[in-house]
């Protein structure tokens, strides 16, 4: 049995290496499992193994099942690398390792494409071509996977859809790994046989990895658009729950200071009270006392409860509302809107060590049949914005962080827009046409 060290030959050596490289485009923020120094000693034993395997299957290349059966070990010695280096699920590696080995196929697909349409024959070889051969596959591959992973596999987060959904896009991407590799050990075999036939099936491995990507792509893409809008109706939900719980213990509040006063009142005429304790009683209860009244119950509620916190926490909140101009909104829509944008505010805020300095200012109004609303605060340190998002500094990430979006998606479902804007002060501002049927 001889091995022919031609151009066909390196490719195959390096097979391991190609599908590694291109899997790891997809694991920059996978947890290592190991040291790196043994990931690098396992990786060359694993190495080795597949350089064997290919020296057999290498001495029978005119076998399909042979040929099939180096890919097939070459992959799964990958797989094995991958379960080695790192602690995710097999369900993450396997799709890691199916998106290397597609990578891989692209870019290999391209080179042959390549060097069919300009006459290149493998079997023909000299070792001065196999040394520029090496040198540009290694040129190629580095520039091809660069492109692939700044513009596809950077953006590719961690798999986090459903189990259902998880499983067919592992099956679909599975199925196409079966489909290319049969096709590139049948193109093996008869690789000289048919000009045509062996371009046409290049092109046609390379478009079903192509699809696969894109419909990866957009399966995640919809998957976190429907995890975001499930979280965004949870929250709202809570935010209707806290309203509604305000709202009862407001009005307790309210009830009950009614109540002292009246008592105050009564202990005042009777005489014997220490005048400077009533005192003290009064400057309490006007704390609790502090109803706010805008025209709207719910953004009564919600400005009552914030104006009470703000009180305790050295807080100056300034508010002008015309709370009669989103009479139209939901209520859902109003305690999301106010609730988040005050939340933010407050949480900005009380990160300033000089109280004086801890100034919350909004304002609500409505002008030539337009509801404009603005929330501006102080804020202590750097503001970070990332893809036009305000990054959470909470710890809760599966609900904070959604503030400014779901203020976003409420301004936008009404037809309008929510603005940022950040210089001494953080100020986010919403304006939202009057429906017509309300307009002047």
């Amino acid at each position: 049995m001889s091995i022919i060290v031609n151009a066909s030959s390196i490719i195959m050596l390096s097979f391991f290496l190609q599908i590694a490289f291109g899997a790891l485009l997809f694991a920059g923020d996978y947890r290592k499992k190991n040291s790196i120094y043994h990931i690098i000693l396992v990786g060359i034993l694993l190495l080795g193994i597949s350089t064997c395997f290919m020296i057999i299957a290498y001495g029978f290349s005119s076998n399909i099942l042979i040929s099939s059966a180096y890919y097939i070990v070459s992959f799964g010695l990958v797989y094995v690398f991958f379960q080695y280096s790192f602690s995710e699920s097999w369900e993450e590696l396997l799709m890691c390792t199916l998106s290397g080995y597609l990578v891989q196929h692209i870019v290999a697909q391209f080179i042959q494409i390549f060097l069919r349409f300009n006459g290149f024959d493998a079997r023909e070889s000299q070792p001065m071509e196999l040394l520029l051969f090496s040198l540009s596959q290694f040129i190629i591959y580095a520039i091809f996977y660069t492109i692939i992973y700044f513009s596809f596999a950077r953006k590719t987060k961690k798999m986090n859809q459903t189990s259902g959904v998880r499983k067919k896009l592992i099956l679909l991407t599975f199925a196409t790994f079966v489909i290319i590799l049969l096709l590139s050990s049948v193109r093996d075999a008869y690789a000289y046989e048919s000009f045509i036939l062996n371009i046409i099936s290049r092109f046609f491995s390379v478009i079903c990895c192509f699809f696969v990507f894109v419909l990866r792509y957009y399966v995640i893409e919809h998957q976190e658009q429907e995890t975001e809008r499930q979280l965004l109706e949870q929250m709202n939900e809570m935010q209707m729950k806290q309203y509604k719980l305000s709202s009862e213990t407001i009005d307790l509040i309210n009830q009950k200071c009614h109540d002292m006063r009246h008592q105050i009142q009564l202990w005042e005429k009777q005489g014997g009270a220490d005048v400077s304790e009533l005192d003290d009683m009064r400057r309490l209860i006007s704390i609790y006392d502090t109803s706010v009244k805008t025209g709207n119950d719910v953004l009564d509620t919600i400005l009552t409860e914030k104006s009470i916190f703000c009180e305790h926490n050295g807080i100056n909140l300034s508010c002008i509302m015309d709370g009669r101009s989103i009479d139209f909104m939901k209520q859902s829509d109003i305690c999301t809107l106010f609730g988040n944008a005050l939340e933010n505010a407050i949480e900005a805020v009380s990160k300033i060590d000089n109280r004086d300095d801890r100034i919350i200012s909004m304002h609500l109004f409505c002008k030539q049949n337009m509801v404009v609303f603005t929330c501006e605060n102080n804020y202590n340190g750097i503001i970070d914005i990332r893809e036009g998002q305000i990054k959470t500094s909470k710890g809760d990430e599966a609900y904070h962080g959604f503030g400014v979006r779901s203020i976003r998606r409420v301004a936008t479902s009404y037809g309008g827009e929510a603005i940022i804007e950040i210089d001494d002060m953080f100020r986010i501002s919403v304006v939202i046409p009057v429906p017509v049927s309300l307009a002047d």
